[in-house]
């Protein structure tokens, strides 16, 4: 017990070499039950929705960091035809989501995303006092990687340096592959304002809830979720919202307006975006205020060019932990000094 004791009194003494000798020489001083983490994100995340022209709010947010032990959660659930399933969904799927990965750690991600979307859907369908639906945009962080699900046309975009590093995709009707499955199910993909999906009319072709239609209409709007991955960098930046968002502003446009925001300072944000809340209208803000402001940033673009739609918008960055400092960190956790 002395001679560990001395060890580690000598270790704490010699950190200030190990760091100028960098990384390598403190993983090799170090003993094996004091290894550096592996390398993990912090989270700076900001929401920010309105109305709109539209009479009721129909949006609904889940954000949750941490999300169990070592994870984060970010969900957007646009609602139709009313808000009770878009509220369903952010009170059921998370649930889902984090009991089958702790109970299922070694289960494909994907297996297990598509199992939260489906438990979701059941629970929607089975409440049979609502035939509203909602679509889904989720993020799920796992140590260094991001997991996007979703079902609808919220989008979610990742914005490393210059470049749109993903970008789901929207499900409407008229994509080739959703047209195509919509109309072997027996319906048919028209216009009627914007591409819909017939007899139902939806403007999705794929959500949660919607009982009745898919009741009726067997395969045509579907709750499979589509997934993508991303191993994410140092100050990766997610975009998502809804569609009042995204049909008025392109993947690029957001990532032109992020760069703008991201490159001052908190004091010049808060005094050239002032927050000013209007009394007539429904509007949530919450999270970290510079996340809040690039939201609230896009949210209000989005209405400058016309948008009436509801609309939410999420912004988080990932900031890679210095595993320098955390390594040091551990390492004055377990010396113990007489």
């Amino acid at each position: 017990m002395l001679n560990e004791k001395c060890m580690q009194r000598n270790l704490l003494l010699l950190l200030p070499l190990y760091v100028l000798l960098g990384t390598p020489a403190i993983e090799t001083m170090i003993p094996p039950n004091m290894q550096e983490q592996e390398c993990d994100f912090d989270i700076v995340w900001g929401l920010s929705a309105r109305r709109g022209l539209r009479r009721t709010m129909e949006d609904t947010h889940v954000a949750l960091s941490p999300y169990g032990n070592d994870r984060a959660f970010f969900a957007i659930y646009d609602g139709h035809g009313g808000k009770q399933a878009a509220q369903m969904a952010a009170q059921v799927l998370h649930e889902r989501l984090l009991q089958a990965l702790v109970e299922n750690p070694e289960t494909a991600r994907q297996a297990i995303l598509e199992k939260a979307f489906e438990q979701t859907e059941e629970c929607i369908i089975q409440e049979k006092s609502t035939n509203s639906g909602t679509t889904a945009i989720l993020a799920l962080l796992e140590k260094s990687n991001l997991h996007v699900a979703w079902v609808g046309d919220s989008r979610a975009i990742v914005i490393r340096g210059n470049e749109v590093k993903l970008a789901t995709r929207d499900h409407k009707p008229d994509v080739p592959e959703e047209k195509e499955r919509i109309e072997k199910a027996g319906g048919t993909v028209g216009i009627c304002g914007v591409s819909r999906v017939f007899p139902s009319g939806l403007a999705v072709s794929r959500a949660l809830g919607d009982h009745d239609i898919k009741c009726r209409d067997k395969g045509m709007i579907i709750a499979t979720p589509e997934i993508m991955q991303l191993p994410l960098q140092n100050n990766d930046i997610l975009i998502s919202a809804c569609d009042g968002l995204w049909d008025v502003i392109s993947n690029d446009g957001a990532m032109e307006i992020v760069h703008s925001l991201i490159k001052k300072d908190m004091t010049a944000l808060k005094s050239e975006y002032p927050y000013t809340k209007l009394a007539f209208e429904f509007e949530e803000e919450c999270g970290d205020e510079s996340m809040r402001i690039i939201a609230r940033v896009l949210r209000d673009t989005a209405v400058g060019r016309g948008s009436t739609d509801n609309i939410s918008v999420m912004a988080v960055q990932f900031k890679k932990r210095d595993t320098l400092k955390l390594a040091e960190a551990d390492l004055l956790k377990q010396c113990v000094l007489p």
